[in-house]
């Protein structure tokens, strides 16, 4: 996580806006859970995992609108 916004600061300073930002931050998040899930339990692993890949209204549908979604998880 430090590592990205090392990377972030070292970059040039580009505009993003308001929809790559939360982009940026969901797939932050949804790698997270993707590393630590063994960490949780089964059940909130699972519950986590619906919640970004809702088919009707989950965190990729509304941000990623189809990116990279089925990479994630």
């Amino acid at each position: 996580m430090i590592r990205h916004y090392v990377s972030l600061l070292l970059q040039s300073n580009k505009k993003l806006t308001r929809e790559q930002v939360s982009d940026r931050q969901v797939l932050i998040r949804s790698r997270g859970l993707r590393e630590n899930g063994k960490y949780i339990p089964k059940r909130s692993f699972l519950t986590r995992t619906y919640y970004f890949n809702n088919p009707e209204d989950g965190s990729f549908k509304k941000t990623l609108k189809g990116r990279m979604c089925l990479l994630l998880l």
